[in-house]
């Protein structure tokens, strides 16, 4: 039996993989596909998404996996994530709960984005949740982080995507990277190479969430600073809505005025991306397109 985990990291462009790639490839082979959300679960057995829950949970589920009758793709990205936007310092956290509840047979899909781009998707979202501190003091160096209390905040210098993938290659045989920028099917034949029948549908890529506008930005950031409204989904419901049928076309985000305000070289981590999609200087040689 062939297992799949897709532990992240999210802000990629996986959400609307989740909903509408995924499963359909995993229908077409006969696999279960595995995913939190209310969404992803349709069609599946209840059993399944129970057996979803239960495994993430017990250290021990050895017995539950060999019950288990088809091939699995399962798919969280919250797994590296904590619950703190992928703050890289929880790496090894996380790390650590995914050694301990999948076993060394599973194979590894991480998806990965350009830092810089990344860091504003990220950004954005940290504020649509209710985080009201500006880019520069929530992206911080090792030693500016130690020092604040480190609650909601990221420690930009332990954000490195070659040390993400050595810590994973050190469980695991196979880990396949599916870079935001170049994603297609063609990978999905060197994952599914020996799926007899594998029908390969047209990747659409909807956009499932996307990052908000500059004024939604100045709106829920201010908003934000008042405990009133930090949490108030009504309000939030609001402002995407405006957002997604007026704000989106006239007041793009300023990702570059944006980027240039965090105090650290966003672009060598850019720089080290670019290496690492064209293959210089990684060894050992990676699962890529």
């Amino acid at each position: 039996m062939r297992k799949i985990l897709h532990p992240g990291l999210g802000k990629c462009g996986t959400t609307s993989k989740q909903l509408h790639y995924w499963p359909k490839v995993c229908r077409s082979i006969n696999w279960n596909f595995i995913s939190k959300g209310k969404k992803e679960d349709k069609g599946l057995d209840k059993n399944v998404y129970e057996w979803f829950l239960d495994v993430t949970q017990k250290k021990n589920n050895i017995k539950k996996i060999s019950e288990f009758k088809k091939n699995i793709f399962f798919s969280d990205e919250g797994l590296l994530e904590n619950r703190d936007f992928w703050d890289p310092e929880n790496y090894e956290k996380s790390l650590n709960y995914i050694y301990l509840n999948f076993d060394k047979d599973y194979e590894i899909i991480l998806t990965l984005r350009k830092p810089s781009d990344w860091l504003i998707s990220n950004y954005l979202q940290y504020v649509t949740d209710g985080g009201n501190l500006k880019i520069d003091q929530y992206y911080l160096n090792n030693e500016e982080y130690k020092k604040s209390k480190q609650t909601n905040k990221f420690n930009l210098e332990k954000f490195n995507y070659k040390n993400l993938i050595l810590n994973f290659k050190k469980k695991y045989k196979k880990v396949y990277i599916l870079f935001y920028e170049l994603e297609n099917f063609f990978l999905y034949k060197k994952i599914f190479f020996n799926e007899k029948s594998i029908k390969y549908f047209s990747d659409e890529s909807k956009i499932e969430k996307k990052s908000i506008s500059y004024i939604s930005y100045i709106l829920l950031f201010n908003l934000n600073k008042f405990r009133i409204f930090r949490k108030n989904k009504l309000i939030k419901y609001f402002i995407r809505k405006l957002d997604k049928y007026f704000f989106q076309y006239f007041f793009e985000f300023p990702k570059k005025r944006f980027i240039n305000k965090i105090k650290f070289d966003v672009d060598k981590l850019d720089e080290d991306y670019l290496k690492l999609v064209a293959g210089d200087g990684f060894e050992p040689p990676t699962f890529r397109l």
